[in-house]
């Protein structure tokens, strides 16, 4: 398990009430802890392609009010709405559109309470989205099991938890990144939330009822809030598909030769600027295995012959980057 180091700086704590109309399920809701960002740090995350809800910038900054929010219900149901509840929740998830496909190899998710008492696991799912309700809809994937030890809410350390998939989990749609809440009695977790109001639109962050039915946060007869969900999946382009280049602004990335490869591979490119340039081959975990730095580049077309004869044999993706962009494909290294 790998947890993903944003730095936060933390304000203030205050506590907000917040009451519903009188149709709702569930008739008042408190808010018990807001935190305002002061600037996140993103040096340790492995790529620029993290989605996030669009209620947040890249950056990971909210466009209205900067903060993170845990809220709990208050009368006549207690817990946590984006966590456990006297209503039985069972999973709380957000929604991510991508614009072509690619695969998801990793869920990262900010956790602001927790109660451990037995250690039970905790898991993460994707669900493809329903065309009809917009909603979730198939069971797409599940991540390896954490335990509750493993979730970290410190909040001042600003540490995502990082749920990792076994493999890539190849979409071309939208789709739903879930948290399973736990079951055992005792244990107990909450996610941050945006503030109230501010969120990505409706049927965007959902949650899953003890019956096992979906139902967006604002829906009538649901948790009368309007926020999102701090789960992020990190996603990674398909950019291997054809014979043609894969571009994007100055960078353009070529089929790489010999693919499967067993002791070297020449990676084939073109910058239409001079820049720093770098090579980086990653594990299907997610995890940086092979970088080789080639320095300042003119612009033009690159061949470059790489050493993989040390990488043990398995499917990696190696991505062309430099300060500004960063381009995927997927290479199998066979001894």
């Amino acid at each position: 398990m790998k947890k993903h180091i944003y730095t936060f700086a933390f304000l203030f704590i205050s506590v907000l009430s917040i009451r519903v109309s009188a149709q709702q399920e569930f008739h008042s809701v408190k808010e018990i802890s807001s935190h305002d960002i002061q600037r996140p740090a993103t040096s340790t995350r492995l790529f620029y392609d993290t989605l996030i809800p669009s209620s947040q910038d890249s950056l990971g900054f909210g466009f209205c009010g900067d903060t993170l929010k845990i809220f709990e219900l208050n009368f006549p149901a207690h817990g946590f709405i984006g966590g456990n509840n006297s209503n039985g929740d069972k999973e709380i998830m957000q929604k991510f559109g991508v614009s072509g496909s690619g695969g998801v190899y990793t869920i990262l998710a900010l956790f602001g309470k927790k109660t451990n008492t037995t250690n039970c696991n905790v898991i993460a799912k994707m669900y493809s989205v329903d065309p009809i309700t917009h909603g979730p809809d198939s069971f797409m994937a599940v991540t390896d099991p954490l335990t509750m030890a493993d979730i970290d809410t410190n909040s001042f350390s600003g540490l995502f938890t990082t749920f990792p998939y076994p493999g890539v989990i190849y979409t071309a749609d939208s789709f739903f990144a879930a948290i399973e809440l736990p079951t055992t009695t005792g244990d107990t977790i909450a996610v941050y939330m945006t503030p109230q109001n501010c969120f990505s639109g409706k049927q965007q962050s959902y949650f899953m009822k003890s019956n096992g039915t979906f139902h967006a946060l604002g829906e009538t007869g649901a948790y009368s809030l309007n926020a999102d969900y701090w789960i992020w999946p990190v996603f990674i382009p398909d950019s291997s598909v054809g014979n043609s280049a894969i571009s994007l602004r100055d960078l353009s990335l070529y089929r790489a030769f010999p693919n499967p490869a067993s002791n070297s591979v020449t990676v084939n490119f073109s910058n239409n600027s001079p820049t720093e340039l770098w090579v980086d081959f990653v594990d299907e975990m997610g995890r940086i295995v092979q970088t080789t730095k080639l320095g300042f580049q003119l612009s033009g077309i690159h061949a470059l012959c790489l050493d993989v004869s040390k990488l043990p044999s398995a499917n990696y993706y190696y991505s062309i980057a430099t300060p500004n962009e960063r381009l995927f494909s997927r290479i199998t290294v066979a001894h």
